[in-house]
């Protein structure tokens, strides 16, 4: 027996996750970045995390190993944000907060940001998987509500 893509969805509209953002330059130090569900604890000793993004994204066509990113955890109250890079590529990194002058983007906003360097990177199904080393962490406020994606929407 094996279960159908609209079932496999289905099971996971069940599934309650976080959201992250994840943000990279390019070469160029153009700001790129993305929502994300799928973060996940790889290892604490060394650190280690995983992030998967469709590689159709215009993220997945600059990023590689190597590459710094600042991974962002978010309140519910931080929704707007999460809107802003979920959006159009054009509308992305126009709302307040964003510094643009460290090694990746960051938020000032974020609950808190771990700054990392993808170390791998591995192809799956129209997917890639990124293994990131993570070098620093901040926390800035621990939300009494953190931001969800469930059933296909934040909340």
């Amino acid at each position: 027996m094996s279960i159908t893509a609209e079932q496999f969805k289905e099971f996971f509209r069940h599934h309650a996750a976080g959201v992250s953002l994840v943000t990279v330059f390019s070469k160029e130090r153009e700001a790129f970045g993305f929502t994300a569900s799928s973060l996940a604890s790889l290892s604490a000793d060394p650190a280690y995390a995983t992030v998967n993004l469709a590689a159709n994204t215009s993220t997945s066509k600059i990023i590689e190993v190597g590459s710094r990113v600042a991974i962002h955890t978010l309140s519910k109250e931080q929704l707007a944000l999460a809107q802003e890079l979920a959006g159009p590529r054009e509308n992305r990194f126009q709302s307040e907060g964003w510094d643009i002058t460290l090694d990746a983007p960051e938020n000032k906003n974020a609950s808190a940001i771990l700054r990392a360097e993808v170390s791998e990177i591995h192809p799956v199904a129209g997917s890639l998987i990124l293994v990131l080393k993570a070098h620093e962490s901040n926390t800035f406020t621990f939300p009494e509500r953190p931001l969800v994606y469930f059933n296909r929407e934040f909340i």
